[in-house]
Parts: C-alpha cells; sequence; structure tokens
C-alpha cells in the first residue's frame, strides 16, 4: 500500500511548480505580498518554504532578508539584478487583525503611530 505524502509535502510540490512558472518579478510581488504578515500555519508555511527555495534556485542574493535557513518578511523588496534588496515601502498592515497595535502619537499627523506586535 502506497502512502500518501503529507499535506505540508504536496502543498510545498504545487507551490514550487507553480513559482517555477513565475517571471523574477512575480516572485518578488509574491514576496512583497506576503511582508509584514505574521500569520501561520501548514499552507503558509509550504508556501514561505517554496518561495524561500525559489530565491535560492534563481540565483538571488539574498543576504539581506536571510540565508539558507531563514528569511524575514519584515520588508518588502525589490530585485536589482540579482540582488534582493530591502525597499522602504512599509508592508500593507490591518491594524485591526491582531498583529498590529495602534499607539497615540502626538508627533504624528494621525496623532497615533502603527507597532507590529510579532
Amino acid at each position: 500500500m502506497k502512502k500518501e505524502k503529507p499535506l505540508s509535502i504536496r502543498l510545498y510540490e504545487q507551490y514550487t511548480e507553480s513559482f517555477d512558472k513565475c517571471t523574477d518579478q512575480e516572485i518578488i510581488a509574491a514576496f512583497n505580498a506576503e511582508a509584514g504578515n505574521c500569520g501561520w500555519g501548514t499552507a503558509r508555511a509550504s508556501y514561505l518554504g517554496a518561495l524561500h527555495k525559489q530565491l535560492e534556485k534563481r540565483n538571488f542574493d539574498y543576504s539581506s532578508i536571510g540565508g539558507k535557513g531563514s528569511m524575514s518578511l519584515k520588508s518588502k523588496i525589490k530585485l536589482e539584478g540579482k540582488v534582493i534588496k530591502t525597499i522602504s515601502d512599509p508592508p500593507d498592515i490591518n491594524p485591526n487583525n491582531g498583529l498590529w497595535k495602534m499607539v497615540p502619537d502626538k508627533n504624528d499627523p494621525r496623532g497615533y503611530r502603527v507597532e507590529r506586535i510579532c
């Protein structure tokens, strides 16, 4: 009897196959869509693992956001040649999703600032 692959492996393989068909800029856009998101789960772990693998497969220098064993989603990125650089465009945030908090700040024109919880 053939044992079925675990869900995380099946998802990783599906995401890898999908990412293999993407352009470099589509990979960067996929990363930027995840920047700032602290949520976690099996599907997201598989997605980010496959995305991380693409950075290696494409021989990108992604030392500004991580290495072989890790990848930071704190900042959005851009690609210059084969080098990934962080950009100052802040990640899209939803202050109501529990991952961010609004803190009063009289120096900010809005009267508050948004801080990351995780």
